[in-house]
């Protein structure tokens, strides 16, 4: 079962829209993390009654991306049965009906967590970008799948593929690309949207699944534009034009090769790991050197996994993770402000709870045991669930939300349901 297997590619969280390249419409889904890369959407919805009814589905390949969508058209990627070969596909977002589809071979490999890819497409003016399990980075037509370029990266600057393969998400916006690698000197890559060709190197830290998120703080009385990266080691801040490190957050993490990615919330960081809980700090600005000073810290809300925090504006929702004695999560609502715990609810799946905010700050919940989907209030002072409907077989892989439809993957397929909308 998907549910008894790990899945490495990791949450996504920020806020800092001023810095965002948004799509054509804030209701599409143009990457793993929706509009904003925050797990949230403006779209609001209202407790169902009977059990949400399947519009259609469609049978996939092997892998844990998850769907994306953008003007209409939904795109999928998965891996060729019995092949080494990947498949990037567009359908029709309301009818599931294939528009064109791209394939192509990649070097052998094998991993006991999965051999399909990992990523989420990525659609961004025009183009849709995937990035396979051994590293290919690829740049399709979004309307038409025709090629424009196609890149390896993990090759070109000599970095190791993790043993589970290539599962940091790539991050678009303007004329570059920002992936991670894990190497010396080129941990962190800029590459030009144009033709894929990488434009700087930075940081030296080990190869992570994790991949870099906007930030922009108000620094001196103006906002300074910079990279988040959280790696096995630490959490930095780097310059998107020339990849100059800014500063660093010491973050020791077990060696699970898994990180949770930051949450960006305004000028606030929340990063975690299962060795240190959730902490949150703001960096400063101090004779023209920036330092990260700590708010608070949490040491029971450690997490390891990918969709693990959301924010509200005054509270997060983080998965609770344990793997001793046995595999297990808890939901755990904190106070935004000083950490503190508000509520919790025990035992909502083993590895995964996957979550999106919804436009009037209510939370969908799709957990990796039953592929059931919940909409809960969580601001009262305990856990309150609104509704809840099967959606798909035991999942850990992202959903997407987009005018109206929910998109769920699992190890047969992609499900469409109608959710309904709140007034």
């Amino acid at each position: 079962m998907i549910a008894l297997r790990f899945s490495i590619s990791l949450l996504s969280l920020s806020l800092s829209l001023g810095s965002l390249l948004l799509p054509a419409s804030a209701a599409d889904w143009p990457g793993r993390f929706g509009p904003y890369r925050n797990s949230s959407t403006p779209e609001k919805f209202a407790a169902w009654q009977e059990p949400l009814k399947l519009e259609w589905s469609i049978p996939l390949g092997e892998g844990y991306s998850s769907p994306t969508v953008a003007d209409g058209r939904l795109y999928l990627h998965s891996k060729i049965k019995d092949k080494h070969e990947e498949l990037v596909q567009a359908c029709d977002a309301a009818t599931g009906m294939e528009l064109w589809r791209f394939s192509y071979p990649h070097k052998p490999f094998e991993s006991n967590v999965g051999n399909g890819p990992r990523t989420a497409p990525v659609i961004a003016l025009g183009k849709v970008y995937t990035y396979g399990i051994t590293g290919i980075l690829t740049c399709l037509d979004a309307a038409t799948g025709k090629l424009h370029w196609q890149v390896n990266p993990l090759e070109e600057v000599g970095a190791p593929n993790m043993f589970f393969g290539a599962s940091a998400w790539p991050m678009v916006e303007g004329n570059r690309i920002y992936i991670s690698a894990g190497n010396k000197g080129s941990c962190l890559l800029a590459l030009d949207a144009a033709d894929g060709k990488i434009v700087w190197k930075s940081l030296s830290d080990p190869p992570t699944s994790v991949g870099p998120v906007p930030y922009a703080p108000r620094l001196g009385g103006r906002a300074s534009r910079q990279l988040v990266y959280v790696s096995q080691r630490a959490v930095y801040g780097v310059r998107p034009t020339d990849g100059e490190q800014l500063w660093e957050f010491s973050l020791v993490e077990r060696p699970l090769l898994t990180v949770p990615p930051v949450a960006v919330v305004g000028d606030m960081i929340v990063a975690n790991s299962m060795a240190t809980g959730a902490v949150a700090f703001k960096i400063a600005e101090n004779d023209g050197a920036m330092k990260p000073q700590e708010m608070w810290r949490n040491p029971k809300a450690a997490t390891y996994f990918s969709q693990s925090v959301v924010a509200t504006d005054d509270r997060l929702l983080i998965v609770e993770a344990r793997l001793i004695p046995s595999a297990e999560i808890d939901l755990v609502c904190l106070n935004l402000k000083d950490g503190k715990e508000i509520w919790r609810k025990p035992n909502v799946g083993v590895y995964q709870l996957n979550m999106i905010r919804t436009g009037d700050d209510k939370t969908l919940l799709l957990d990796d045991v039953k592929g059931e989907l919940a909409l809960i209030d969580p601001s009262s002072n305990e856990y309150r669930e609104l509704a809840r409907s099967p959606v798909c077989k035991p999942t850990i892989i992202s959903p997407a939300v987009a005018a109206g439809r929910l998109y769920t993957r699992d190890d047969v397929g992609l499900n469409c349901y109608r959710l309904p909308t709140a007034e």
